[in-house]
Parts: C-alpha cells; sequence; structure tokens
C-alpha cells in the first residue's frame, strides 16, 4: 500500500487554505478614508424630527466626500461616508460642510427618501440616494437642479433646507472635536 509522504498531505492542505484565504473578499476593495465620527441632532419647532434626511455636502467638491444620515426618534443621526460600491464609513472627512435636512413628504425626499416614507431608508436606498446627489442633473442654466417630486406632495418640513444653497446650515467637521451638530430648523 502506497502512503503519501506527510510533507506533500499537509503542504496541499496549507496551500489549499493559503488560496481560499485569498480569494475572500473577491473584487476590489474600495479605498481607506479617514473619517471622523460625526452626528447631527434636528428639531423643528422645538421637537425632535424622527426620520429626516441630513446630508452634508462638502464645499470643496474636488476632495470632499458627501456624509449622510437619518435621524432617530431623538432627532439624533449618525453620519456615513460612502466610501465605494455599497461601502460606508462611519463619520464624515473633515472639512467644510453645507447642510441639508428634508423629510418625508417634501419634494426631495419623495424622490430620493426611502420608498415606505416613515420608515428608515435601508443601507440601498441610501446608497442610491447617495449616488443621486454625487451626480447632480444639470439645469438649461448649466447648474446644479435638484429633482422636483410630485406636485400633490406636502413638505413636513420648510423647503429651504431641502437645498444647501438656502439652507444657510453649516458645519465644520474636525478632527479631535466631539462634532456633534444640532440644527433647529425655523419657519
Amino acid at each position: 500500500m502506497y502512503r503519501r509522504p506527510v510533507l506533500v498531505k499537509h503542504g496541499l492542505a496549507a496551500g489549499g487554505i493559503a488560496i481560499l484565504l485569498g480569494l475572500g473578499g473577491c473584487g476590489p476593495k474600495p479605498p481607506a478614508i479617514n473619517t471622523v465620527a460625526t452626528t447631527a441632532t434636528v428639531t423643528y419647532k422645538g421637537q425632535p424630527v424622527e426620520g429626516a434626511q441630513v446630508g452634508f455636502f462638502p464645499t470643496d467638491r474636488t476632495s470632499g466626500k458627501t456624509a449622510t444620515g437619518v435621524t432617530d426618534a431623538t432627532g439624533r443621526a449618525t453620519l456615513k461616508t460612502l466610501v465605494g460600491g455599497s461601502t460606508f464609513a462611519t463619520g464624515a472627512l473633515a472639512g467644510d460642510y453645507e447642510v441639508t435636512v428634508t423629510k418625508a413628504g417634501s419634494p426631495v425626499a419623495d424622490t430620493m427618501g426611502p420608498k415606505n416614507p416613515g420608515q428608515p431608508m435601508t443601507e440601498e436606498e441610501r446608497v442610491e440616494m447617495i449616488k443621486n446627489m454625487a451626480k447632480p442633473k444639470q439645469g438649461a442654466d448649466g447648474k446644479a437642479e435638484m429633482p422636483a417630486g410630485p406636485a400633490e406632495s406636502k413638505s413636513q418640513l420648510p423647503e429651504k433646507y431641502t437645498d444647501a444653497s438656502t439652507s444657510l446650515l453649516k458645519a465644520i467637521v474636525k478632527v479631535g472635536d466631539k462634532n456633534d451638530f444640532t440644527f433647529e430648523l425655523t419657519d
């Protein structure tokens, strides 16, 4: 009876394990980015706003990345930044941001928010929203144009907060700071 040498048998097993470990996570991995833990709390008329989409848009569009979050029952959102594909990093990149807040029922939220209003966005919906925000449509005048929602939509928050150019909400995310921003929305 022929017996394989022990070295060959174990060498093949080790080689097979090495190949399987090398195949884990096939495909290109998104680049690592250095985000900073960032949260935002939103209130309207003195009450926390649940289910609002908070968007941090970098003022320097060439080097920044958009960070987004959805507020919970206390009005607080933990921001996440799309790294690549459907991979998110918790937090935002350090930098200056213009901030938007939308809530189901506002035109932008109807076209970019959760498919089931009143429910938190799924990870798939969040990825789609960020991809859409990263590629704004161009209007006839060459300026970025926000998508319009159905005419019968009634905003749950003032419209001015749905657009970074009219919201007047700003945030500066700094390394080593608390980066916990509070936005008190008014009419």
